[in-house]
């Protein structure tokens, strides 16, 4: 499928955009660089704003790529807004409801990485990444700097 065992970091500010390096050891410990200063974090759910120690370095929010790849080779993470390339590759029941629709975005659902796609405000339909082709999505953005990209209706499938 999609995914190996390769587990990267990334991390993002509103206010700051994207930090330059991101480690989280063993015991769930985040670091984040920024500038070439480091901030550390107590462990926390992923999605939720990291909480640093220094408060002028609060807001970020870390994004887990769990080893899977796009089309082009590259690493997908939580958050990345990904194009559905093979309508074939999701189940006849995901298509019905979700109006075969091919823009999503990457959510960590049932303990895996999945491609979701909203069909109303706040309900999901999602299908594991690790059961999909790697020809089959192609990163087009993330939720944080292209959440816009979620609202185009006219990306349907004919």
């Amino acid at each position: 499928g999609v995914c190996m065992k390769k587990i990267l970091f990334r991390a993002w500010h509103e206010e700051k955009g994207w930090a330059s390096k991101v480690v989280v050891d063993g015991d769930g410990i985040v670091t984040v660089t920024y500038n070439d200063v480091e901030c550390s974090a107590p462990n926390r759910p992923l999605g939720v704003p990291v909480e640093c120690f220094d408060a002028q370095n609060n807001g970020w929010v870390i994004d887990q790529c769990g080893g899977c790849i796009d089309k082009n080779q590259k690493d997908i993470y939580e958050g990345d807004i990904l194009r559905l390339l093979d309508l074939s590759q999701l189940p006849a029941s995901m298509l019905a409801q979700t109006e075969k629709k091919t823009i999503g975005y990457v959510v960590f659902d049932s303990a895996m990485f999945c491609f979701g796609i909203e069909i109303s405000k706040g309900e999901m339909q999602a299908r594991g990444l690790g059961m999909m082709s790697p020809h089959s999505v192609e990163i087009i953005g993330n939720i944080h700097e292209n959440s816009v990209l979620l609202e185009s209706d006219f990306e349907k499938a004919p």
